[in-house]
C-alpha cells in the first residue's frame, strides 16, 4: 500500500502534463495494483471465495449460485459467474471489473457535458480512496455505483427509459443504492411527467427522503420493498440499523458542511449551472443521510456512497480548476499526503500511527 500511496501523489504531479490523458494512464497502471496489492483483511477474502466457488445452477434465480457464505444479490452471482468461466482468476476479474466501471464513469461524466480535462482530474481524485475501496476491497459496490452515475446522467438528459434500466441493473447487483435510486427517480418523474416545477419537485423528493429516514425500520421497510427484485437481500441487511456499532464518520462533515457551502458559492458558475440540478440533489441527499445517521458511520457510508464519491471528486477537481485549469491539481498534493493518517486501515499505516501514539 505504500507504493500505491506514492502512485497517487505521482498522478496529481503528472496531471499538468497529461491533462485528460491521465485517464488512459490510470487505465493502464491501476490494474497493476489490483493484481498485486496484498490482502490485508476486510472483505477481500469473502468476495474472492464467492468468486471462486460460483457455479451454474438452473434452479438459481439468475442461473448462478456460490458455495461461499457471502449474502449477495442474484445479479452479482450471475455477473461474477459469467466472468468466472472466461478469466483465469479473481485478480483478473478485478481488472476487468475496474476497466468496465471506469468506462461507465467516464461515460456518465461525458453525458453530463463536464469539461474533458476536469473529467480527467475527477477520475484521478477517485483513485486514492474511492477506487481502491470499491474496486479492490468491495467490488460488489463498483459496477452498481458506475451504473447509478450513468443512470442519473441519462435522467438529467431526459433519456428516462435508459436511465431507469441502468438503475434496475444496479439494484440487481447491489441493493445498497436503492434509496438514492428511489429519490432521483421520484425527482425526475415529478419534474418531467407531472410537470411540477424544479423547486417544488426538489421539495417533494426531499420530503420522500425524510419519510424513508423517519420510518427506516425493519418492519416498515419489509412492507414497502416488495417491488424491488432484490428486496429479500436488502431487508436481510436491515439488522445493521440496530446492530451497527455507534461511530462518528469524519468524512460526513464534508457532506454536512463543506459540499453545501461549496455549491452555494459556486451556484452562478457556468460549469456548475450545466449540471446544477444533479449537484443540488446529490448534495441535499448526502447531507440529509449523513445528518440522519451521524453516529452510524457504517449505514451513512453505505447509503450515501454514490453521492459522497461523486461530490468529493467534483468539489476537489472544481476547486483545482478555479485556482488554475492546468496546475491546480498540484494544490491537491498536500491534502493527499495526509491520507494515510486519515485512513490508516486503508493504507496499512496502523503500525506507523501506533508508534507515534496516533492510533
Amino acid at each position: 500500500m505504500h507504493i500505491y500511496y506514492l502512485y497517487n501523489l505521482l498522478l496529481f504531479g503528472l496531471f499538468p502534463v497529461l491533462g485528460r490523458r491521465i485517464i488512459f494512464l490510470i487505465a493502464l497502471t491501476f490494474p497493476f495494483f489490483l493484481l498485486f496489492l496484498p490482502d490485508t483483511g476486510a472483505d477481500f477474502i469473502y468476495y474472492q471465495n464467492a468468486y471462486e466457488t460460483v457455479y451454474f445452477d438452473t434452479s438459481a434465480p439468475l442461473f448462478f449460485r456460490s458455495g461461499s457464505e457471502l449474502t449477495a444479490e442474484a445479479g452479482w452471482f450471475t455477473y461474477t459467474g459469467l466472468l468466472h468461466y472466461l478469466l483465469p482468476n479473481y485478480r483478473w476479474f478485478l481488472v476487468v471489473n475496474f476497466l468496465l466501471c471506469l468506462a461507465l464513469i467516464v461515460k456518465s461524466l461525458t453525458v453530463l457535458k463536464i469539461d474533458k480535462d476536469k473529467i480527467g482530474l475527477m477520475v484521478a481524485v477517485m483513485v486514492p480512496i474511492s477506487f481502491v475501496t470499491i474496486m479492490f476491497w468491495s467490488p460488489r459496490s463498483a459496477l452498481p455505483l458506475a451504473l447509478c452515475f450513468l443512470g442519473i446522467a441519462y435522467l438529467e438528459k431526459r433519456r428516462e427509459i435508459l436511465g431507469i434500466f441502468l438503475f434496475f441493473i444496479a439494484l440487481m447487483i447491489h441493493s445498497q443504492y436503492a434509496v438514492i435510486i428511489f429519490i432521483f427517480s421520484l425527482f425526475y418523474f415529478l419534474k418531467r411527467y407531472i410537470l411540477v416545477r424544479y423547486k417544488i419537485s426538489t421539495i417533494l423528493a426531499i420530503s420522500g427522503l425524510f419519510l424513508i429516514i423517519a420510518y427506516l425500520n425493519a418492519e416498515y421497510v419489509v412492507s414497502i420493498l416488495d417491488f424491488i427484485p432484490t428486496a429479500a437481500i436488502l431487508t436481510s441487511k436491515l439488522h445493521y440499523l440496530e446492530s451497527s456499532e455507534t461511530a462518528f464518520r469524519t468524512s460526513g462533515l464534508l457532506s454536512i458542511f463543506v459540499y453545501p457551502l461549496f455549491m452555494w458559492f459556486c451556484r452562478k458558475n457556468p460549469d456548475f449551472q450545466k449540471i446544477g440540478t444533479v449537484l443540488i440533489m446529490l448534495t441535499v441527499f448526502s447531507m440529509l443521510i449523513n445528518i440522519a445517521f451521524i453516529n452510524n458511520a457504517h449505514i451513512a457510508g453505505r447509503i450515501a456512497r454514490a453521492s459522497d464519491y461523486f461530490l468529493f471528486s467534483y468539489v476537489l477537481a472544481t476547486t483545482a480548476f478555479l485556482l488554475s485549469p492546468r496546475i491546480g491539481s498540484l494544490v491537491l498534493i498536500p491534502m493527499f499526503i495526509v491520507l494515510p493518517f486519515l485512513f490508516p486501515d486503508l493504507y496499512n499505516f496502523t503500525e506507523i500511527m501506533g508508534s507515534l501514539g496516533l492510533y
